[in-house]
């Protein structure tokens, strides 16, 4: 796809676009490196690579759904105003120690801008509360109507 925008999904090097194939080229000097493309609201998922010095590397980024949205809410399905919502480290995916948080507004939603993926979510009423591993889940990028409930 032409004017892709294909970088490192932390940000670490600038972006640059697709040419009219579709094709681009970057240079990698620390091995591995993780790549992801966006396009829109389309993106790749993070794609891991460890090219050989002085070798050119062929990589195939498919752009798809990304983000995931959603609503808290208790029990009897009311909205939790406030409540933390947490993207968890994915260091397999080259996002290492990075969380990504959301505190869901006055109708309990939340939404995170995420490359196509898995992800592992926590969920928690607000900051005086702990984290309960049964309360993660795992959903997968394009999902935007996710429904997470807390006793």
């Amino acid at each position: 796809m032409a004017g892709a925008w294909v970088g490192s999904p932390t940000g670490r090097t600038p972006p640059i676009a697709t040419d009219l194939r579709g094709q681009f080229a970057i240079a990698i000097h620390d091995a591995p490196y993780s790549l992801v493309a966006r396009h829109g609201d389309q993106a790749s998922e993070i794609l891991r690579v460890n090219p050989e010095r002085g070798k050119l590397l062929s990589v195939t980024l498919t752009l798809g759904p990304t983000g995931i949205a959603g609503v808290v809410v208790d029990g009897d399905g009311a909205p939790i105003p406030g409540a933390e919502i947490w993207r968890n480290p994915v260091p397999e995916l080259g996002l290492g120690v990075m969380n990504a948080r959301a505190i869901a507004d006055a109708q309990g939603r939340f939404s995170f801008d995420l490359p196509r993926g898995t992800y592992r979510l926590s969920v928690r009423r607000s900051s005086d509360d702990d984290f309960l591993d049964e309360d993660d889940v795992h959903v997968a990028s394009g999902t935007h109507d996710l429904r997470l409930v807390l006793p």
